[in-house]
């Protein structure tokens, strides 16, 4: 395999994971984490609705688990998903409940007659760096599950990627060169 389609298969690998994050966190207040939605972003919709229910959650893992059944996974490599897996439901669960309070937090501050921005960026780049080590943590969860995985089963789950990237209007675009 030349580099560059190894390249690409890892950046579609990271692509399918901060997805599946991604989704839940931009549901939960719009992609900046504040204000109306990203809209003309590939996964931006009018119909998506404003707020991180527990039902989009379990769609989540449900889907990934689903997926996760047509790959026949060996012992080791069924091992290696559910640490995966627990740890993306830990962060459903344990994360994004903070991001919500930081959101609520930011919007008493900014309502406030005075509000201080030096606290409210302080907390934005507290949460960005928190996020920044969930994202790290899970792709290394995914690095070891995708590791343990064959030849054909990460085919199986390059090809699931293009398909979902597609479904959502960020198709492949074809080499220039």
């Amino acid at each position: 395999m030349t580099t560059r389609k190894k390249i690409l298969v890892i950046t579609g690998i990271s692509v399918l994971v901060l997805g599946v994050l991604g989704i839940g966190f931009i549901a939960v207040g719009g992609a900046s984490g504040i204000g109306p939605s990203f809209k003309g972003h590939c996964f931006g919709s009018k119909f998506r609705h404003g707020g991180f229910h527990q039902d989009i959650g379990e769609f989540i893992l449900w889907r990934m688990d689903k997926s996760s059944g047509e790959l026949n996974l060996a012992q080791d490599q069924q091992a290696a998903y559910q640490s995966f897996r627990d740890y993306l439901e830990s962060i459903m669960i344990d994360v994004l409940p903070q991001k919500a309070e930081m959101k609520r937090a930011i919007h008493m501050e900014m309502e406030t007659e005075s509000p201080d921005l030096l606290m409210v960026t302080g907390r934005v780049k507290t949460h960005v760096d928190d996020m920044y080590g969930h994202f790290s943590a899970a792709l290394e969860k995914f690095e070891q599950f995708y590791a343990t995985l064959d030849a054909g089963q990460q085919k199986q789950i390059t090809d699931r990627i293009k398909e979902r990237m597609k479904a959502h209007g960020c198709g492949i675009q074809p080499d220039a060169g």
